[in-house]
């Protein structure tokens, strides 16, 4: 997955060449050839062959009787408040990412002059044609994913690959995820074993989402042009990529509240065992208890189970302990 940053670079970057373009005055284009395709299949499917790696199981110790009560890590209602503030703001987050642009390109006219001082010779030639104007490019993700609808439609293969990538890994992806992990805790009481699966799926998506591979990108793109400043050229990250940044911490955020809400409990011994499978009084649950009540309840259920046994008679004991 991390080797994947530079095929968002690639995109953002032929964006970015491609935009420059102003016939008759300039002319800039760049494609992208078979070793984008080449690469892309490579980390495409180097990251979906990683699924299906498992981890082998590591035995479980011997809990000890205060670690066999249930408990929650984290309360189901705070929990739910968590992941409801961090889904908002992860959409709102994510929505300014994509609207406003990510990174910039500009020339500057006086750096220009500065590095190249054979140029004020031709001063009266190069103001009319306003190179500042003309050099001057904006990169938001939407409008990137709005070219690249357009490419594709002129029958540009790589394109449709590129729109693949930053539509369905970098941005639907991580927005599936998140829905995921705000149902985790929306989940009632008693439900642990779909909570745990809903937590197997969202890694798994996890694994495939690319927000943070693409926000990545952005800065390889940046770093990379730098050295075009010696020819008066500046290129740097604008306000979006940092939303997006931000987006991607609420989602990192919302996976580590999903995995505190879970229900955890220990291997019980039999006499828990039974107390967890009877019926608990009106107005009590085991989410309720404490361990010392759990532990209390176990011992006088044995204890009237034993009374019940030795006031019976002879055949009737003998029929409960057949059953």
């Amino acid at each position: 997955k991390w080797a994947s940053p530079d095929m968002f670079a690639y995109i953002l970057l032929m964006y970015l060449i491609r935009g420059l373009n102003k016939p008759t005055t300039i002319n800039s284009f760049m494609n992208l050839g078979l070793g984008f395709t080449c690469f892309c299949v490579f980390c495409v499917g180097s990251t979906v062959s990683s699924l299906g790696v498992r981890v082998p199981k590591a035995p479980e110790p011997e809990a000890s009787i205060a670690e066999m009560a249930p408990k929650h890590i984290l309360p189901r209602r705070a929990a739910t408040v968590c992941q409801v503030v961090l889904a908002s703001s992860f959409v709102i987050l994510l929505s300014l990412g994509l609207a406003k642009p990510s990174m910039s390109l500009h020339l500057d006219m006086s750096l220009l002059y500065e590095v190249r001082p054979d140029l004020r010779a031709m001063r009266s030639l190069l103001e009319p044609l306003d190179l500042p104007a003309l050099l001057q490019m904006k990169v938001s993700v939407w409008a990137c994913l709005g070219e690249l609808f357009h490419w594709v439609a002129q029958g540009e293969v790589n394109c449709f690959i590129a729109l693949v990538l930053y539509a369905g890994f970098a941005v639907l992806l991580p927005m599936v995820d998140m829905a995921v992990l705000l149902a985790v805790p929306l989940l009632g009481p008693g439900r642990g074993e779909r909570k745990a699966m809903l937590l197997r799926v969202s890694r798994k998506i996890r694994k495939l989402a690319m927000l943070d591979v693409s926000i990545m990108g952005c800065f390889v793109v940046t770093m990379s042009l730098r050295s075009m400043r010696s020819n008066g050229v500046i290129v740097e990250l604008c306000g979006g990529v940092f939303f997006l940044l931000g987006a991607e911490v609420c989602h990192y955020a919302a996976a580590f509240v999903a995995r505190r809400a879970i229900v955890v409990a220990g291997g019980a011994g039999a006499s828990l065992g039974k107390a967890l499978d009877k019926p608990q009084p009106s107005g009590c649950s085991l989410e309720s208890m404490s361990t010392a009540d759990t532990l209390e309840s176990v011992e006088s259920q044995d204890m009237e189970e034993g009374k019940a046994k030795a006031g019976a008679p002879k055949g009737a004991a003998s029929d409960a302990d057949g059953i």
